[in-house]
């Protein structure tokens, strides 16, 4: 991993990163530290509630598509490309 800079270009979030780190007597980097390990341990379970969720969300689909009555014949790939491999 390499080591580069962040830059924080929003005066009001620097403010408030000074603001902590005075008031806990840390240095800013500490304190920017600690908030994302902080939020990295609250986040793991919504990101994978929202993952089972989009889970869910394509099998309900698929199901749907799955139940779909067949009209017409099968295409298969031969219906689809030559005897060269090449679109028809």
């Amino acid at each position: 991993m390499t080591s580069i800079p962040i830059r924080i270009r929003n005066p009001d979030v620097v403010r408030d990163i000074r603001a902590l780190a005075d008031r806990l007597g840390l240095p800013m980097t500490e304190v920017v530290a600690d908030a994302v390990r902080r939020r990295l341990q609250e986040e793991p379970g919504k990101a994978s509630d929202a993952q089972a969720a989009a889970q869910q969300r394509v099998a309900g689909v698929l199901a749907r598509i799955d139940a779909l009555a067949v009209t017409g014949p099968v295409i298969t790939d031969d219906d689809l490309y030559g005897p060269d491999g090449l679109p028809r």
